[in-house]
C-alpha cells in the first residue's frame, strides 16, 4: 500500500478546513462569493491534494496547529517543502508550487510571496528542459489498432481466463475510445451512462455540462460509429460481468466491480502502451498524439485540434457558434480514423 502524502482534508485542524470551505464558498445572492469559488472541481480536487502536502510536512514536523499553515510559509520551510518533492516530475513539482502560491494568495491576500517565483522559475526552466514530447509520440490510428486488437485478443479467449478477457475486452475500448475522443482524464473516468454517454440514434455521444469540464466549457462530442458495436457489448455484456450484479452509474469498472479511480485507469493505459511501443503514454500525452495527428493531416486545419481538445479561450464573439464548432471540430477529426486489419498480434497482460 502506498505511504500518504497528502493529508486528508477530514484530518486537517478545524480551523484550517473553516478558511479551506470559505475559499470555495458558492454564496447565496447579495453575499460574496470565496475567492477560489470559480474553479472546477477537478481543479479543486487538485489545489486541495496540493495544500494537504504542505499539511502533511508540516505534520511531519511536529508544526501543523501551531500557526495557520500560511504564516508558517516562510522562505526557509517553503524551500524546505519544495526540496522534498523534488524528486517527482517537473510538471508536478510546478503544479506544487503554483498551487502553493495561489492558495498563500487566497488565504493572505496582503502577504508577501515573491520569494515563491523564483523557485517556480527554476522548476519551469526545468519543465521547459525535459518538455520535448516528440519521441514519445505515436500516430492516433495506432491507439485505434491497438484498442481493437485488444478487444479481439479478449474475444478470441473469452473462455480461458474470464476476469482478465473481461479487463482486456475494457481496456482496449478505453485506449480507442480515448483516441478517438481525446477527454482530459477527469472527464473520461467520471462517464456516467445516460447522462455523459447518451444514445443519438444508431451512435453514441459524450456531453458534459460546463461545471464539469476544467475550462467551463460545456462539451458535446460525438462518438464515432465504429466504436458503437464496441461500446454496446461492453455495456450489454463486459460491464454487467465485472459489476457481479452492483448497481453503478459510471462506465469504467475494475475486476472488483467497482468504479475505476484516476490513477487506475492512468495505470492501465501506460502499461498496454509501453508493451506495444516500447514506451508509455500518459492520458496528456494521448492528447498531444490526437494534436499531433490532426496537424499532420491537415495542417490548414489546426484549429480543430483546438476545439478537439477544447483550448479555445471563449470569446464574446464565438460564444453562439461554440457547439457547432465542437461538432464540426470532432466529426472532422474522426472521419478517417477507423480499425484497421491486424496482424493478429497478441499482448500479453502487463506484469
Amino acid at each position: 500500500m502506498r505511504a500518504p502524502v497528502s493529508l486528508l482534508f477530514e484530518h486537517w485542524p478545524a480551523a484550517e478546513q473553516a478558511v479551506w470551505l470559505a475559499l470555495f464558498r458558492e454564496a447565496d445572492l447579495g453575499e460574496m462569493d470565496g475567492a477560489a469559488s470559480h474553479l472546477a472541481s477537478k481543479t479543486r480536487e487538485l489545489h486541495l491534494h496540493a495544500w494537504g502536502r504542505w499539511l502533511f510536512w508540516l505534520q511531519n514536523r511536529g508544526e501543523l496547529g501551531a500557526s495557520p499553515s500560511w504564516q508558517l510559509l516562510t522562505p526557509e520551510r517553503g524551500q524546505a517543502f519544495l526540496g522534498s518533492v523534488a524528486h517527482l516530475a517537473p510538471n508536478t513539482q510546478a503544479m506544487i508550487a503554483q498551487t502553493l502560491e495561489q492558495c498563500a494568495l487566497w488565504m493572505a491576500p496582503g502577504g508577501d510571496w515573491h520569494w515563491l517565483k523564483p523557485i517556480r522559475a527554476r522548476i519551469r526552466h526545468e519543465q521547459h528542459r525535459r518538455r520535448d514530447k516528440r519521441p514519445r509520440l505515436v500516430e492516433t490510428q495506432a491507439l485505434v489498432d491497438l484498442g481493437f486488437a485488444l478487444m479481439e485478443d479478449a474475444q478470441a479467449r473469452a473462455g480461458l481466463i474470464p476476469v482478465r478477457h473481461l479487463t482486456r475486452y475494457r481496456d482496449g475500448l478505453m485506449i480507442a475510445m480515448l483516441a478517438a475522443c481525446p477527454l482530459r482524464l477527469g472527464n473520461f473516468t467520471s462517464i456516467r451512462l445516460g447522462q455523459n454517454l447518451c444514445h443519438d440514434g444508431d451512435r453514441f455521444r459524450l456531453r458534459f455540462d460546463a461545471a464539469q469540464v476544467k475550462n467551463r466549457r460545456a462539451l458535446d462530442m460525438p462518438v464515432p460509429l465504429w466504436l458503437a458495436a464496441p461500446i454496446k457489448h461492453y455495456c450489454q455484456v463486459i460491464r454487467p460481468a465485472l459489476l457481479a450484479g452492483r448497481e453503478e452509474q459510471v462506465l469504467w469498472i475494475t475486476k472488483e466491480g467497482l468504479p475505476m479511480l484516476y490513477w487506475s485507469v492512468e495505470k492501465q493505459l501506460k502499461a498496454w502502451t509501453r508493451k506495444a511501443f516500447g514506451h508509455a503514454l500518459n492520458p496528456h500525452l494521448l492528447r498531444d498524439c490526437a494534436a499531433t495527428s490532426i496537424a499532420l493531416a491537415a495542417p490548414a486545419g489546426v484549429r480543430i485540434a483546438r476545439d478537439v481538445l477544447g483550448h479555445a479561450s471563449l470569446k464574446t464573439t464565438e460564444k453562439h457558434y461554440i457547439h457547432a464548432d465542437q461538432i464540426k471540430a470532432f466529426t472532422s477529426f474522426q472521419r478517417d480514423l477507423r480499425p484497421q486489419a491486424r496482424d493478429r498480434r497478441v499482448y500479453k497482460d502487463p506484469e
